[in-house]
């Protein structure tokens, strides 16, 4: 019970980055995308999950899911249950690329989400080392999160723009 409680705490972050991604999605779905566009969003999201692969993999290696919890007072979490939590995502975000480059909403909320998880880790993890007075993990990889979470996200808003403009007239 103690690591249920310290998820649904020590989580916070991701679950309204959740909340506002799916707000997003509904807001501005996206256009019937151009093959160019297609191919791009394809590119853009499959990068972001790179990255977001590689900066699991080091807070996985590091030990955040224990260090990060600790750090707010919480019980740490087991190993297992943050592997299942990030691997569940990341084959979620693999299958919503090509998805959402088709035209689904569903898939079209998760990318939203990626995009806003990785600039979020990108924040946390440096204030997070600042805290710490040193390396925190997920630190070495969390620049180049903020760097896709940007890059995507303004490709999000760009490709949504005209068809909020649409909405709106």
């Amino acid at each position: 019970m103690s690591e249920l409680r310290s998820w649904a705490f020590g989580a916070t972050g991701i679950w309204i980055a959740l909340m506002a991604a799916a707000l997003l999605a509904v807001r501005r779905p996206f256009p019937t995308l151009s093959n160019r566009d297609r191919r791009h969003l394809v590119l853009v999201g499959l990068l972001a999950v790179v990255v977001q692969a590689a900066h699991f993999g080091e807070e996985l290696s590091k030990g955040f899911f224990t260090a990060f919890p600790q750090a707010l007072g919480l019980s740490p979490w087991s190993r297992r249950a943050f592997i299942v939590f990030n691997v569940a995502w990341l084959a979620v975000w693999l299958i919503s690329v090509p998805a959402a480059a088709r035209g689904s909403r569903l898939a079209q909320w998760t990318l939203w989400f990626l995009a806003l998880a990785l600039l979020l880790n990108g924040i946390a993890h440096p204030v997070l080392a600042v805290l710490a007075r040193g390396y925190f993990p997920g630190l070495a990889t969390s620049v180049a999160a903020f760097l896709a979470g940007g890059v995507m996200l303004k490709w999000l808003v760009e490709v949504t723009a005209l068809q909020v403009e649409q909405v709106e007239r």
